[in-house]
């Protein structure tokens, strides 16, 4: 039975955004692919790379003030 509100058939609405720091992007012989890492352990493992924060929008280099 779907949770209450919901019509039989529909899916559960997705979280309204998703932590970028946990996205991947695999490039296998051209084709690419996103990868949604779920837990730290993973995220330690394979860490993002200058272009998964490019394309994510994230800052690829820290920013340091001036006087």
């Amino acid at each position: 039975m779907p949770p209450s509100g919901m019509m039989p058939g529909k899916k559960a609405p997705l979280p309204e955004r998703t932590d970028h720091s946990r996205w991947r992007l695999l490039d296998d012989k051209g084709r690419q692919t996103w990868h949604y890492l779920e837990n730290d352990e993973d995220a330690k493992e394979w860490p993002q790379t200058t272009a998964d924060k490019y394309f994510l929008g994230i800052p690829t280099v820290h920013q340091t003030k001036t006087i």
